[in-house]
């Protein structure tokens, strides 16, 4: 009979390749916190010939992630989803059944109250860890085959007009500040993109910025004359040699981290009482940007194309509050 801690040591270890060290301390001791006391039978800790342990399936489908070009922020949301799971499911991995997923959803939406996209978040981690079970042979049948989304109710999130952008430029106190808001709005990139932006990844000349997307997907961005003067003054005045295009103002000057970024647009908002009761997040200039192109009459595939986006509809649902007065002129020119 294995003793209960090494079996909680063992799980620990075989996430720590796909969740990092700290986040499988946390799973450790949340398990000893729940297992503490018990005993394992020898029919819980049986596995037939050729049978994978659920900590070694999640493992192997950590490392094909990787390789299918996986964001690190991706894999960092899917590992803490398939550890969730592990926990509220303890079974062995070929004995899971559709109802037992269908209880640990049915258990998120209506006790922990998960949103609908949460709920449809944990489910795609789940159906992509099972269908790559299946594929591989870890289990007889994909025990998600049947299961569908949640339908979602879009809603609307607010846009920044001209003259918000306007006070926010104005609240803008050094070129660091001005090429970054710039940045944002004009080239509609997302912020986990332009973090990881290089000085190299910029043309000034041609306005153009090389960027890579979701699934480490490169694409070209164009950015506007005003964002352009203020990213060469900026760039001028650095006395780092740090290649990453936006730093900390502090030595060591190391990279912006999301984090920080949201931090300066915080600290701009401050400054400007008209902004008072504006949510003013990076995802909020993406939202404008593709939310005005499209107002001003810019093709939608071609929107998608700027935005990084493999379906026309997803720019649609996100980004698209067309105005009464684009509805109008579109009925003046077509109708």
């Amino acid at each position: 009979m294995k003793d209960i801690n090494v079996m909680i040591n063992e799980i620990t270890e075989n996430l720590m390749d796909v969740t990092g060290y700290e986040k499988a301390l946390d799973i450790r001791s949340v398990l000893y916190m729940h297992l503490s006391g018990y005993q394992l039978s020898e029919a819980c800790t049986d596995v037939s010939a050729g049978g994978v342990a659920f900590p070694e399936a999640v493992r192997d489908w950590g490392i094909e992630l990787q390789l299918n070009g996986c964001t690190e922020e991706t894999l960092r949301t899917y590992a803490y989803n398939m550890s969730q799971f592990l926990l509220a499911v303890n079974k062995d991995l070929k004995d899971i059944t559709e109802m037992d997923i269908k209880r640990y959803l049915a258990e998120g939406k209506m006790i922990r109250k998960w949103k609908d996209s949460t709920y449809n978040l944990r489910l795609r981690t789940v159906r992509s860890f099972f269908r790559y079970c299946a594929d591989q042979g870890y289990v007889d049948v994909d025990p998600c085959r049947r299961i569908r989304d949640t339908r979602t109710a879009y809603i609307m999130q607010p846009v920044l007009t001209a003259e918000q952008r306007e006070l926010i430029r104005t609240a803008c106190r050094t070129e660091r500040e001005l090429a970054l808001v710039d940045l944002l709005y004009s080239s509609g990139m997302r912020v986990s993109e332009v973090i990881r932006l290089d000085r190299a990844d910029i043309d000034l000349r041609r306005r153009r910025a090389k960027c890579y997307g979701k699934g480490r997907k490169e694409r070209e961005v164009m950015f506007s004359a005003e964002c352009g003067v203020h990213l060469a003054r900026y760039l001028e005045e650095r006395t780092d040699t740090d290649p990453a295009l936006f730093v900390r103002s502090r030595r060591p000057y190391e990279r912006l981290s999301r984090d920080a970024v949201e931090g300066i647009l915080r600290t701009i908002r401050k400054r400007e009482p008209g902004l008072a009761h504006v949510r003013l997040t990076p995802h909020t200039f993406r939202r404008t940007r593709g939310t005005d192109l499209i107002n001003r009459g810019m093709p939608a595939e071609l929107v998608a194309k700027k935005f990084g986006h493999e379906k026309v509809q997803t720019t649609l649902d996100c980004y698209a509050a067309i105005s009464r007065e684009t509805v109008w002129a579109a009925e003046e020119k077509y109708g």
